[in-house]
């Protein structure tokens, strides 16, 4: 029985998970609020084009990719391209793509987009925010309110986390972790009383205390295990964290920097990615659950995954900034880590740096790595969500525009949507090879978060859209026109 007037350990469990549970209602409110900010600034820009009655009309559905840019997305520069091949305001481009979100989320909605937008065409690109899932893996209720979420990849990282964890809740949660941590301790301490000159043993006795919260404790085995071997930059980390605790943000600072010193040759990317690691933390409203997790399992895989991760981040930054040499090291320390199942993510970078290195044998080569091991993911979600959207469009007499995304080859999509009529396919592919071919990659996208492509800039975004221009004009020459002057609906 807790004693009266204190907070026993389980209550204190409860008080965190339920201002975790907080932070992450908050978080998502927020989320949504300027999800549907962005909305409706997107949905003003349809409204604008649509008031003036034009006799076609294309919808564009998808991700990120289709709904950023502001008036130089793809979709609001394809109206202006086939307007001007018309030499009128023929078209009325309606630009629904959002942020986040994937197949299931798209096709949910194609019903109310359809009856509200009447399209003529619709055009798709999508599937890459998609989870992979076993063929025929049914998605239920609940597991489509979680897809729904715009926090959906914290949760996944978290859920990452949990597998790693896996302890029961409530208070025998509580008790099991604080039990691991005696229990730990006391093999550490074991340890160092056998040899003195353990640096391992110090270095993750100071990561446990600090995980504990027991800064004095942490800082002394930390500082000794630094002193057995200065090199120990993951020491350097969790001493940085410390100081970053105790609010000393000049200590914090000169921490980061010795850390960065361990590879002398590359100080700056090394500085990047302690400074990425260690923010990680302060973000996304899990902020204590998280560190105490990352710092307690120091070599699990959840781990290595997270650094990998920043490692891969860090080199695709130092690479747009033309740090060429620091991007390469990066990769290398990539690479080093246990597999995290980041591989096609590995290569598109490595295709990123030999572009910017005017290396196009390299290019073609890491691209077509990168390619193999997407063509071997299965994309059940991908697939079924396609087909179903082509059969729903079929059905209404709507002819699908399904684009490839850039540099990927479109004989996966055709293979996803073998045998389904009134489908007309967009590679992207070839375009953009040999747009790469004589201009750097940061001319035509603003990041590689997909790792072989990314964001687009207004170039990129041109590109797609005259390469989508063609069909859907070809598509709207065989459409009766409906009245002009009609408005919007």
């Amino acid at each position: 029985m807790a004693t009266p007037g204190r907070t026993s350990v389980w209550q204190k469990m409860a008080l965190v998970a339920l201002g975790l549970c907080l932070a992450l209602v908050l978080l998502e409110g927020g989320l949504r609020t300027a999800g549907w900010l962005f909305l409706r600034l997107q949905e003003g820009r349809n409204r604008a084009s649509l008031a003036e009655g034009r006799p076609y009309r294309v919808l564009c559905v998808g991700e990120s990719t289709t709904a950023l840019g502001g008036e130089q997305a793809y979709p609001h520069q394809l109206e202006r391209i086939l307007n001007q091949q018309a030499g009128r305001n023929l078209v009325s481009v309606v630009n629904r793509g959002v942020p986040a979100i994937n197949t299931d989320y798209i096709l949910a909605t194609i019903p109310a987009l359809l009856a509200q937008y009447r399209p003529d065409v619709l055009v798709a690109m999508m599937g890459i925010n998609d989870l992979d899932v076993p063929d025929g893996a049914e998605d239920g209720a609940l597991r489509r309110a979680f897809l729904s979420l715009r926090i959906t990849k914290v949760a996944r990282y978290a859920g990452a986390l949990w597998q790693v964890w896996r302890k029961p809740s409530g208070p025998a949660m509580a008790a099991q972790f604080e039990g691991e941590v005696r229990a730990k301790e006391s093999r550490l301490l074991a340890r160092i009383r056998t040899d003195a000159s353990d640096e391992r043993a110090h270095a993750e006795l100071g990561t446990l205390y600090l995980s504990a919260g027991r800064r004095a404790l942490a800082r002394r085995f930390l500082d000794r295990a630094l002193v057995l071997d200065p090199q120990d930059q993951a020491a350097r980390l969790a001493l940085a964290a410390l100081y970053r605790r105790e609010g000393r943000a000049q200590h914090f600072a000169a921490a980061l920097q010795t850390a960065a010193a361990v590879d002398p040759q590359h100080p700056d990317a090394q500085r990047e990615v302690a400074a990425e690691y260690l923010r990680f933390f302060d973000s996304d409203g899990i902020t204590a659950l998280t560190e105490r997790i990352l710092v307690f399992y120091r070599e699990d895989d959840a781990t290595y995954r997270r650094l990998e991760e920043a490692y891969l981040r860090v080199a695709e930054r130092c690479t747009r900034d033309g740090r060429l040499e620091e991007a390469e090291a990066l990769l290398r320390l990539a690479r080093a880590l246990p597999p995290g199942g980041y591989d096609e993510i590995y290569f598109g970078r490595r295709a990123f740096l030999a572009q910017m290195r005017g290396d196009r044998q390299g290019f073609e080569q890491n691209l077509e790595r990168a390619e193999e091991l997407h063509s071997g993911d299965r994309h059940a979600m991908t697939t079924r969500n396609y087909r179903e959207l082509a059969r729903m469009l079929h059905e209404v007499g709507i002819p699908l525009v399904a684009v490839q995304y850039p540099l990927r080859k479109t004989d996966a999509l055709q293979k996803m949507l073998e045998g389904e009529p009134g489908v007309v396919f967009v590679d992207n592919e070839l375009p953009f090879k040999e747009a790469l071919r004589g201009a750097p990659y940061r001319d035509y996208f603003t990041d590689a978060f997909a790792g072989d492509f990314g964001h687009f800039t207004p170039r990129g975004a041109g590109l797609l859209a005259e390469n989508v221009a063609r069909p859907v004009r070809e598509l709207l020459e065989r459409r009766e026109p409906r009245g002009e002057g009609s408005g919007a609906q």
